[in-house]
Parts: structure tokens; sequence; C-alpha cells
């Protein structure tokens, strides 16, 4: 089947001279786009469409997130508590840990565990197993974008152990560091009965929890679309 072809004209002046060129257009050629510019090399990459971010989306209901923390507390000690038996009680008896190291091993192998079972849905969709179940996930609070490791993970999760761990080598005692994170955890889910519904974490990294949207842009690589103008330019 032959190609349809069209024309595009330019007048081109060459010293005195004025000539019209000519030059043929494939527009069956879905990934070769023309320039205005005759003397431009046709462009074979397709502009990339990203899907709009509304940046008011609709926050995330205070029940809704409390249904989610939960579930994903129960997801967490459904596997916690088998090893907590044995690394904690059925080998205290040989090992004999001090009170600072086996707290230091309950809140690593808590981490790892929490990881395991949501790392992958934090970092692809902001989401853990808790928000993925109510429909809910965790953008940056200005762009409406998914965050980064670092910040949907360590602002959001560990700052409460790491000020602990820090009170508990100044003052060498497990009990202040108990204190401090039950305090600490008081504090941060108080705070979300605020206008804004934001947890304390929630001020640390900067983020908020809106309703999901399927394939959300990430933050900092978001590429911008053509507008319909632009497209009709290209084709």
């Amino acid at each position: 089947m032959q190609t349809e072809r069209h024309a595009r004209r330019w007048s081109v002046y060459n010293g005195w001279t004025k000539c019209t060129v000519s030059v043929p257009i494939c527009k069956q050629n879905k990934n070769i786009y023309m320039s205005d510019n005759p003397y431009a090399a046709p462009n074979f990459s397709k502009p990339i469409h990203m899907p709009a971010v509304n940046q008011d989306d609709e926050l995330a209901d205070r029940s809704v997130r409390l249904v989610a923390a939960i579930l994903d507390a129960v997801a967490l000690m459904a596997v916690l508590m088998p090893l907590f038996i044995y690394v904690v009680f059925a080998e205290r008896e040989s090992i004999h840990p001090s009170p600072l190291v086996e707290e230091l091993l309950i809140t690593l192998l808590a981490n790892v565990v929490f990881l395991a079972l949501n790392g992958y849905l934090l970092v692809d969709r902001g989401q853990t197993i808790g928000k993925y179940l109510m429909k809910i996930q965790i953008v940056d609070q200005k762009s409406c974008e998914l965050l980064p490791f670092f910040r949907v993970y360590v602002c959001r999760n560990l700052w409460i152990p790491i000020i602990a761990l820090v009170c508990v080598l100044f003052w060498d005692s497990v009990d202040v560091g108990d204190s401090v994170t039950g305090f600490l955890s008081l504090i941060d889910a108080v705070s979300i009965f605020g206008a804004g519904r934001l947890c304390l974490h929630d001020y640390i990294a900067f983020s908020k929890v809106v309703k999901f949207q399927e394939n959300r842009p990430r933050l900092g690589l978001t590429v911008k679309s053509s507008t319909p103008d632009q497209e009709d330019d290209i084709r």
C-alpha cells in the first residue's frame, strides 16, 4: 500500500532569487515529527505524556488513615511476633544480651520487616499495605507527586527511633528511650487533628496523605506534556 504523502512549502531567499521548496512529509509515520524549519532534521522522539496532577487532591479522612495504620500494625505484628518469640525469648538464655543491645535488635528487626512488607509499595506507589487496601497514598505537600525513598521512609518512619536511640545512649537507660518513643508517638498521632490533617511526620517529610491516583508522577521526574497546538504543529 502506497504511503500517503503531503507537501509543505517554504519560501527560501537565495541572494536575489526567491524559490519555493517542497518537502514531502509522511503523515502515517507517527514517530517522525517535522519542524517548521526546512533545514532541521526530523525528530524521531515521541513526546512523553504524563498524567495531570491535581495539586488540590482531596486529603484522606482521619478515620481512613487510622484504619490503614491499624492494618499496617496487624501485618507487621503477624510477622514480628514469631521472630520476637525466638530472638528475644528462646535465645536470651544462651546469648544474654544487654537491655540496650536487645532494644537495638528489636528496632532493627522491626524496620527490616516493615521494609520487606512495604518497601516496594512505598517507592513505587507511595503506599503501605494498609494504605493500599484503603486506596490512599503519600505525596508531596506542594506538587502532589510521589516522594523519594528518603522522605517517604526515613523522614516519616525513622525519626522517632533515632531520637529515642540518642536518648538511650545519652542517659544509658532503655526506660528513657521507651518513654521518649511513647511521648513522641502520642504527639505525632494527636497532630493529625489539626486543620491540615497532618501528623508530625508529615511536617518533617513535607508530605501529606491523599486519595489514590493511578500512574501518579514522581517528584523531580515529571515531563511536561505537549499542548494541543504543539501537537498539531509537529504532526
